[in-house]
């Protein structure tokens, strides 16, 4: 599909940065979607074999961030060895960078984009489910589309220690502010068990 996509894009643009742009960021919507219906797949598992009902969030969250973690750990060992063999025929600080990343965040990121666009499963109302997961996968697949586009900046300006330190930073920012989306919502969507314990606490 991504090739497609490249394919159309040269022969309307003929435009090799906007080939590699384009590229870039539709790999997000693609693995954003694929990793979507895993997760579905999972919650639904879930949900006819607990038969639980109610306000179910928390646990949307957790099994898109268990698909996520999946794919984004294997994507993230295919491209260490890569970048491993850049690293033993070109040292230098480029792919050290780029081995640190994907080691330390790969797997993060893809847990946590595909929690978020699946979240709204555990909704109670069935037209929040169809409205809002749509919403949020597509949100997700921007998002993602956007981490991949910071490196073509990368590819336009050159791949200096400032440059790569300019993209490090653009791409650990959008990940913090995911976390942080992430937390709230788990924050947000306690059950209702644990909200009640809590205030009796306080009561006594």
């Amino acid at each position: 599909f991504e090739l497609f996509i490249v394919i159309i894009t040269v022969l309307i643009t003929q435009n090799v940065d906007v080939m590699t742009g384009v590229f870039l960021f539709s790999a997000g919507p693609v693995e954003e979607f694929f990793k979507a219906c895993g997760g579905a797949a999972l919650f639904g598992i879930f949900y006819l074999i607990s038969k639980r009902k109610g306000l179910l969030v928390r646990e949307a969250l957790f099994f898109g961030a268990i698909v996520g973690i999946g794919f984004g750990t294997v994507e993230a060992w295919l491209y260490f060895m890569g970048d491993l063999s850049a690293l033993v025929m070109e040292p230098g600080f480029r792919t050290i960078d780029a081995v640190v990343w994907r080691v330390a965040f790969g797997a993060l990121v893809h847990a946590i984009l595909t929690g978020l666009a699946l979240w709204p499963l555990g909704l109670e109302k069935t037209w929040m489910k169809i409205f809002f997961v749509p919403f949020f996968l597509a949100l997700a697949s921007i998002y993602h589309g956007a981490l991949n586009l910071a490196n073509l900046y990368l590819l336009l300006e050159g791949f200096s220690i400032v440059n790569i330190l300019v993209v490090d930073a653009i791409q650990l920012f959008m990940l913090l502010a995911l976390v942080g989306i992430f937390a709230l919502l788990w924050h947000l969507f306690r059950p209702h068990d644990i909200i009640h314990s809590e205030d009796d606490a306080d009561v006594e």
